[in-house]
């Protein structure tokens, strides 16, 4: 509507499928058929790029979060607002947590074990959980696993991963507290979620190698939009530090944190 010259509109650029447009050149195809690719010169008056991602599923205020996070500009179609908050705790029901990593996961499940938090994929951590825990490696799952065998609580907690495992279309037909990682959730979303830390970690290492790839930022992207009602930046605490005299330090909370919600100017 606003050239006369032909326009190509690529679909969302922040899907994993369209990764392959970093790889074309203008010398080859593959290795066995080269190509070229013919560049129209586009219009004077028509810019060679123009960012426009409407949204009817996301609300005003999420889209503004989203645009601060990410630069990703979208344009809200909704009138209501959804609550966007920096916490430690999980204060909305039938939360689905999402994290980056397997060990994420299993921290949360640990820290709500006597609320009962379903786990998607809890079989499969619990043998990652077991073998960690006859494994030499000093990754976080192994020094985890060493940590609840000393305690006497791995075989406790094995038992509760693997009868708290819940696949996608038990959560789709019946929402509940549950934690999963982010790459299960392909195209899911719920009222209430919160993101593990992680998830913006990742992409933040991602942004600083100033690498070509997008993949955890658009991970981070999936996790910040997949809410309905509310979302919930989880923020880790770190645990006590031993000192070498004296009892050990112990980190204040940050549960004050839960009252700051994030509002547009």
């Amino acid at each position: 509507m606003q050239s006369d010259t032909p326009v190509v509109f690529l679909g969302d650029s922040n899907q994993s499928v369209n990764n392959f447009r970093h790889q074309i050149n203008d010398s080859s195809c593959d290795k066995r058929s080269p190509c070229k690719f013919p560049v129209e010169m586009p219009h004077a008056a028509m810019p060679k790029q123009i960012e426009w991602y409407s949204t009817y599923r996301l609300d005003p205020l999420t889209v503004a979060f989203i645009q601060d996070v990410t630069g990703i500009r979208m344009v809200s179609k909704r009138t209501d607002t959804s609550v966007v908050r920096w916490g430690v705790k999980i204060t909305e029901p039938n939360t689905l947590v999402m994290a980056r990593t397997n060990h994420s996961v299993l921290k949360i499940a640990m820290q709500y074990k006597n609320a009962n938090i379903r786990v998607m994929g809890g079989v499969r951590i619990a043998s990652i959980l077991k073998a960690a825990s006859v494994s030499a490696g000093q990754n976080a799952m192994a020094k985890t696993a060493s940590k609840l065998k000393q305690n006497g609580q791995l075989g406790s907690m094995l038992k509760f991963l693997t009868e708290q495992d819940i696949s996608i279309k038990e959560l789709k037909d019946s929402p509940t507290f549950c934690v999963s990682t982010i790459h299960m959730l392909k195209g899911f979303e719920t009222s209430n979620t919160a993101v593990h830390a992680d998830v913006f970690e990742a992409a933040a290492k991602e942004t600083q190698a100033k690498t070509m790839d997008r993949i955890d930022r658009s991970v981070l992207f999936v996790a910040i939009s997949r809410h309905k009602q509310s979302l919930t930046i989880l923020i880790d605490i770190p645990e006590p530090v031993e000192q070498n005299t004296g009892p050990a330090k112990v980190q204040s909370t940050l549960d004050h944190l839960a009252a700051l919600i994030y509002t547009k100017n």
